[in-house]
């Protein structure tokens, strides 16, 4: 029996410290540096994958650092495979979670604490197709449906409704160094 209330932990544990300002279209630019990736032999960026079993859900966690690049003459933003990431750096934070089964599932529950050393750019959390995203200053214990000005944020939840079969969400957020 499908559980009717199916949270997906994804709990980022990185040493690494980032920080920006503006927001990114994580999607458009997902698949591109995903390729770059899969391109790549460094062990450390391969994504960490969690599956289900119980919900044919698979969920991908991606990291990415955000440079500005010069691309046809146009300077333009970027995700990029983390290489090195200093103080005044932006990483990039992006799930896609898959339904990886013949029948829908409701209540998706994507959770996400913020990297220790790390701060949450306010504004900067999207998903794909419509999701409600809840904002945390207490690792998660209250949430909020809006950001506040002043508010220090270390958790976003993203939450669907329902989870399409053979189908792919994808959602992000971006942090700063501290």
């Amino acid at each position: 029996m499908i559980k009717r209330f199916l949270p997906i932990v994804v709990l980022f544990s990185a040493s690494l410290y980032a920080m920006g300002g503006h927001q990114v279209n994580y999607d458009e630019q997902f698949d591109e540096a995903e390729r770059e990736i899969v391109n790549t032999d460094i062990e450390s960026h391969v994504p960490a994958v969690r599956v289900d079993p119980l919900s044919n859900i698979k969920l991908e966690s991606f990291t990415f650092q955000e440079k500005i690049v010069e691309k046809n003459g146009r300077k333009i933003k970027k995700n990029v495979v983390v290489k090195n990431v200093a103080r005044g750096g932006s990483l990039v934070y992006i799930n896609k979670i898959l339904n990886d089964d013949s029948q829908v599932k409701n209540d998706i529950v994507v959770k996400n604490p913020m990297p220790k050393g790390t701060s949450y750019v306010k504004g900067s959390a999207v998903c794909v197709n419509s999701c409600i995203i809840s904002y945390s200053t207490d690792g998660g214990d209250s949430l909020s449906l809006t950001e506040k000005e002043g508010e220090v944020y270390n958790y976003v939840e993203f939450h669907f409704k329902t989870l399409p079969p053979q189908r792919e969400l994808r959602m992000g957020f971006k942090v700063v160094v501290k």
